[in-house]
């Protein structure tokens, strides 16, 4: 495999990315998906058996989608760029209801130099232009061939797919002949006003209803379940145009997207693109001395909201402080009833060590004092005893003077 790609797993199966790309690969790579929330927007328009047109397919995230929803149709995709058309063409080889195109889409045939750009740096690839390149520059250069599409042979088609980084009009030009013959609902990308205006005034023109489709880049529930957002609320914004005549699909239309007549319906639905002031407006010659800190109702909304809530929290602070300060009285309180329990139980300790020193001080002294008066006992008991034989002694030699007397009585007598 060229070390410039990278297969990741996705909801169609392993998909070939670039690795250094930073917006569309690195999506299919975190979440094995990109603009899935446009796809199932748009998806309501396309039937099982449509020809879906994908201009400026890219590596053929929208094309593998749109092959799964046309299984009995087909999918035709172009892509100028070679580099990118190898990946796409990698990406496709194994639907049979796909072909992919290596070329531009624009309103005449022509081939332009533009500047080469290598896989190998990092890059918003599916960003690029097809800026004619300044010679002077000495930039490797790359040869795009641009092809109107009423110049392919095309029977039928329902529905066209258009995101070529600024040329959609011209690739509405290029495709008269298609549209009116066809009368196919078109998705278009949409980044300024500017490009905006001519896509608007060509809708009318050709009796096109014109609805903006705003859709997130990431999808909560992408097919990884990745719940890292490396989008946050950046957005994708599109033009949905549907031949005024086709009720059913104006019907679907109106359920959800809004309806856009105006230039002022365009700027609207390009606010509600959280990245546009930066991306397009912080361009503007304009912008040295307006900038892009432009007022708007929902600005002040959120400071008004934003000014209560710290005005809420300033209330809750000074409560919380009083409530902080009674707590450390409190703890004040604790904490000296604690030190003298603590100085408490150490005179009760050291009275208690004393206590057990005297006790056994006095049953050392006692147990000396029990001794001597246990050898005075025994001393006693002997004494008692010599007593007891003396008694006897006396009273064997008390009898026989008893009877020697007695024996002397009876002589004389």
């Amino acid at each position: 495999m060229n070390k410039e790609y990278k297969i990741v797993n996705s909801e169609f199966g392993h998909f070939t990315v670039i690795k250094n790309d930073s917006v569309v690969s690195k999506s299919m790579e975190l979440y094995g998906e990109w603009a899935k929330n446009e796809l199932c927007e748009i998806s309501k328009f396309i039937k099982d058996t449509d020809t879906v047109l994908d201009v400026g397919a890219f590596i053929g995230t929208h094309t593998i989608y749109f092959s799964s929803l046309v299984c009995n149709g087909k999918v035709i995709s172009f892509e100028a760029r070679k580099d990118i058309y190898d990946v796409l063409k990698i990406n496709s080889d194994k639907l049979s209801n796909v072909t992919v195109i290596n070329s531009g889409i624009g309103k005449n045939n022509y081939k332009i130099e533009i500047e080469h750009k290598s896989l190998n740096g990092s890059d918003n690839f599916g960003g690029l232009d097809l800026k004619p390149i300044d010679k002077l520059e000495h930039k490797e250069v790359e040869i795009i061939s641009i092809n109107k599409l009423d110049s392919y042979d095309l029977e039928k088609v329902d529905f066209i797919k258009v995101d070529v980084e600024g040329m959609e009009y011209d690739v509405l030009l290029g495709a008269e002949n298609i549209i009116n013959k066809n009368r196919p609902v078109i998705f278009l990308e949409l980044n300024d006003v500017e490009h905006g205006s001519n896509l608007l005034s060509w809708a009318k023109n050709n009796n096109y209803n014109v609805y903006g489709i705003s859709t997130l880049a990431y999808n909560k529930n992408n097919f990884n379940n990745n719940q890292e957002n490396i989008f946050s609320n950046a957005s994708e914004i599109g033009l949905l145009f549907i031949d005024s005549n086709a009720e059913n699909y104006n019907d679907i239309a109106k359920q959800t997207l809004s309806e856009i007549y105006t230039l002022d319906d365009i700027v609207l639905l390009l606010l509600t693109k959280i990245q546009y002031p930066y991306e397009i407006l912080a361009k503007c010659k304009s912008a040295n001395k307006l900038g892009i800190s432009y007022y708007s109702p929902i600005i002040a909304e959120i400071i008004g909201e934003s000014n209560y809530i710290k005005s809420i929290l300033k209330m809750d602070y000074k409560k919380d402080e009083l409530s902080l300060s009674s707590i450390k009285e409190e703890v004040k309180i604790l904490l000296d009833k604690y030190e003298k329990s603590c100085n408490l139980l150490l005179d009760k300790s050291e009275e208690i060590k004393k206590i057990k020193i005297d006790n056994s001080t006095l049953e050392s002294q006692f147990s000396n004092y029990r001794k001597e008066k246990k050898k005075e006992i025994n001393l006693l008991e002997n004494d008692i005893e010599t007593y007891k034989k003396n008694i006897k002694s006396i009273k064997f030699i008390l009898r026989l003077l008893k009877e020697n007397i007695l024996n002397r009585f009876k002589h004389n007598a």
